[in-house]
C-alpha cells in the first residue's frame, strides 16, 4: 500500500502487545498476593453405618 509503513505498524503493534502483557501479568499477580481466600475450606470425615460390605 502506499502510504502506510507495515514495519511501523508492526512496530506499534509489538509495543502495544508487550505493554498489554505486562499490565496484564501485575494485575494478575496483585490479584494472587492481595485476595485470600473468603472462607475456609472445612475437611470432614464421614463415618457411613450400612450395608457396605463393612
Amino acid at each position: 500500500m502506499k502510504g502506510v509503513n507495515l514495519d511501523l505498524v508492526g512496530l506499534i503493534f509489538m509495543i502495544v502487545g508487550l505493554i498489554g502483557v505486562v499490565t496484564f501479568s501485575s494485575i494478575a499477580r496483585r490479584r494472587r498476593v492481595v485476595m485470600p481466600p473468603s472462607t475456609p475450606v472445612i475437611e470432614e470425615e464421614r463415618h457411613h453405618r450400612g450395608g457396605y460390605g463393612v
